[in-house]
């Protein structure tokens, strides 16, 4: 099991972080190498080869894990194709995908899919822990915004005039700009900050990729871009907006620094999961199941979760906060 541990300063920000392994999860295969009944080399959960679909959003996030997978894995030749979540859960329904990692859950028509095809539930895991974050250009005028305005401006239920009486310092309400209608980013203004509900015409406006929702941000006047922590942690060109909500039982929180150590408090109201899925059960004849198990369960890997700002699925993680 894996165990770690956050101190914080009075700042409220992570000083220093530990993590160490208690159990390795070792992955060996029985016997021999086996062949099947063709002469080939008999695929274990640590020997054969894989394409895992990679949602493009967390492509970076996953670089500093896939790099330790090849150097523990000689024998495994694990390919990550960096795709759209999107392409990834349809590959998957369709059986051509083995495994693929996203930065959410399924959206409203790919469960009815799952449904009307009468699927047993996919195995998967939670690798980590990301959030859905709101960033603008340092010149925005306001650090701070209610998430609950965010909402009702997506629902359709805040209108402009209303939005700037708000924010009385926009001269117009802002610009929400997501990376495609197919980007995990897009899903989670769904599944999470609207519970399901599709958001209003003209409440959201779509470029292509994060680059291109990053320069509109910084180049347009009231633009609001909307990505994940683990995207703009370190970004010092943009500031991420600190919001103020209500928990699930109904209680205002005020905004707080926009940082791993308040969503693995679970003070921050759009917590996304980063999740390996599987199309098959996780066995000693399945390379992709030995992938999830390494990813999800190895120390040094979940330790790069951590390091890259967001919160690691498997780690106990222990807050001091200042007396």
């Amino acid at each position: 099991m894996l165990e770690g541990g956050i101190n914080m300063t009075t700042k409220q920000q992570i000083s220093k972080a530990v993590i160490a392994l208690g159990a390795a999860v070792l992955l060996s295969s029985c016997g021999n190498e086996g062949t099947t009944s063709d002469g080939k080399v008999q695929e274990t959960a640590i020997r054969g080869s894989a394409v895992i679909l990679v949602d493009e959003e967390i492509a970076g996030l996953l670089e500093p894990a896939k790099k330790l997978y090849d150097k523990a894995h000689p024998d495994a030749k694990v390919t990550f194709q960096h795709v759209s979540s999107r392409d990834a859960v349809h590959n998957l329904l369709d059986g051509s995908a083995r495994g693929i990692v996203l930065a959410r859950n399924f959206v409203e028509d790919e469960t009815q899919a799952v449904t009307a095809a009468n699927r047993k539930p996919f195995p998967q895991s939670i690798l980590a822990k990301d959030a859905i974050v709101f960033y603008a250009a340092k010149s925005f005028p306001y650090d701070t915004m209610s998430s609950e305005h965010i909402v009702m401006w997506f629902r359709g239920d805040l209108k402009s005039d209303s939005f700037r009486s708000q924010y009385p310092n926009l001269n117009t309400a802002p610009t929400f700009v997501v990376p495609g209608v197919n980007s995990s980013v897009t899903a989670n203004v769904v599944n999470i900050v609207l519970n399901g509900k599709s958001p209003a015409r003209g409440s959201l406006t779509s470029l292509e990729g994060r680059d291109s929702v990053k320069t509109y941000v910084l180049r347009t006047k009231n633009a609001i871009g909307v990505g994940l922590l683990s995207q703009f942690v370190r970004d010092t060109s943009v500031k991420l907006l600190q919001l103020s909500y209500r928990d699930s039982a109904g209680v205002y929180q005020s905004p707080k620094p926009v940082h791993q150590a308040y969503v693995a408090m679970k003070k921050y109201p759009f917590i996304v999961p980063i999740v390996m899925m599987l199309r098959d059960p996780v066995g000693q004849y399945n390379l992709p199941g030995g992938v999830l198990q390494y990813l999800a369960r190895t120390g040094d890997v979940q330790r790069t979760f951590l390091d890259a700002g967001i919160v690691p699925g498997y780690a106990r993680i222990e807050l001091t906060l200042p007396e």
